[in-house]
């Protein structure tokens, strides 16, 4: 368990994965957490070693642990080191961080049915995460949540590993969710996102074949200051400061007010110093944007 919760809805999850390797993220994030500015969640990054073409080596529970004896009191909470498909190794990294004085969110994962030793783990810490939102959102992800809150006594204050699904997570006893598609959905599939009545998205070829472009994405438009020209622009529409970027981090700060007046925590998955310095910008600056500066974003 981390040492504190800072009250604001700008909430980040970062992974080990990625701040073991950037001495510059690691700094502003923790930071950023220390200063309030942002509610700060630490993820292993098994899932993202288990899923990863390149070198994640360092990440080893000695190494995590490590950086968790460093960190744990400038986080709100920090997730427990699971091996991908395998119970019994994750159980012994659990139980090995607790040897070392951490106490980690446990993570039930999609193949785990050990429900004794979830209760143990809630008794240890009620913070826990609840895995397959990334693979699937439909009603088995709905009764697992459901299974793991009630097994727990009601006690679990669960985290819906990238599940943001629309209501569904409002109405599910969930604490707090995560998501990357801020991210992913403008940097790779060049949608444009918006929040009305839920996130909304749409994108170029959308515009051009209806020639209009959505009411609130042209409020958006004019708040950052972005004319036809810079729309018309292509190279505004790619890079990592591209107009999607911009939308997307305006959406989905809106995305965490609203979930946040509901009771749930929405965190933004980064995956580097760019990721957060991108956000804080918007974050710092939502009455007086502009994307020539958010363009200057390094």
């Amino acid at each position: 368990m981390g040492a504190y919760s800072n009250d604001t809805s700008l909430n980040i999850l970062a992974s080990y994965a990625y701040l073991g390797n950037d001495k510059r993220f690691e700094e502003l994030a923790f930071d950023l957490h220390r200063k309030g500015k942002i509610n700060l969640m630490i993820d292993s990054g098994a899932f993202t070693k288990h899923n990863a073409k390149s070198n994640f080596d360092f990440l080893t529970l000695n190494n995590y642990c490590k950086f968790l004896q460093r960190h744990k009191n400038e986080c709100e909470k920090y997730v427990m080191l699971d091996v991908v498909g395998n119970e019994s190794k994750s159980k012994a990294n659990y139980e090995e961080m607790l040897r070392q004085g951490l106490n980690p969110m446990f993570v039930l994962t999609m193949y785990d049915n050990d429900m004794d030793y979830f209760r143990y783990a809630i008794d240890n810490n009620p913070d826990c995460c609840v895995a397959g939102g990334a693979t699937t959102k439909g009603p088995w992800m709905i009764k697992r949540f459901q299974t793991a809150y009630k097994e727990s006594k009601c006690k679990a204050q669960i985290h819906g590993l990238a599940y943001v699904t629309y209501p569904n997570m409002l109405q599910l006893p969930l604490s707090s969710v995560d998501s990357s598609s801020w991210k992913i959905g403008a940097l790779r599939y060049g949608s444009f996102s918006f929040f009305k009545d839920g996130l909304k998205s749409t994108d170029i070829k959308s515009i051009r074949k209806n020639t209009k472009v959505p009411p609130k994405l042209l409020f958006m438009f004019e708040k950052c200051g972005i004319t036809l020209s810079d729309f018309l622009c292509k190279s505004n529409h790619s890079g990592n400061v591209n107009i999607q970027s911009l939308m997307s981090i305006m959406a989905y700060l809106e995305y965490q007010n609203f979930c946040y007046k509901r009771g749930l925590r929405l965190f933004l998955a980064v995956s580097s110093y760019m990721d957060l310095a991108k956000i804080l910008y918007v974050k710092e600056n939502i009455n007086n944007l502009s994307y020539n500066e958010f363009k200057k974003i390094q």
